[in-house]
């Protein structure tokens, strides 16, 4: 089980997808944003429901792609602009065997 949410921590919470983008044979790190850091942005913006005891699996993290997007979508509701709305990965609880995120 250590391994499958070792597995799941590379995923983003918002859109699912990996956090680490490979280039050819290398592995360029990208940058990762933690969820409890940004708990009321992702309520307010996202619809996000981040619980103070995350489950084993949920992601902690979201990715910079989701990041500027977030960004641009407080900005927008700053100047009271309309934003488009997030569409966010369903994580649900499950066990090893019957794991949708089986990329790796």
């Amino acid at each position: 089980m250590d391994h499958h949410i070792e597995q799941i921590e590379k995923h983003c919470r918002i859109c699912g997808n990996r956090l680490n983008k490979s280039k050819g044979k290398k592995t360029q790190p990208v940058h990762v944003y933690a969820c409890t850091d940004h708990r009321d942005d992702l309520v307010a913006l996202v619809g996000l429901q981040i619980p103070a005891a995350d489950e084993e699996y949920l992601p902690q993290n979201f990715c910079n792609s989701c990041f500027l997007r977030m960004s641009r979508a407080k900005k927008a509701k700053e100047s009271k602009l309309p934003f488009p709305k997030f569409v966010v990965m369903e994580w649900t609880p499950h066990q090893n065997e019957n794991c949708t995120v089986r990329k790796y």
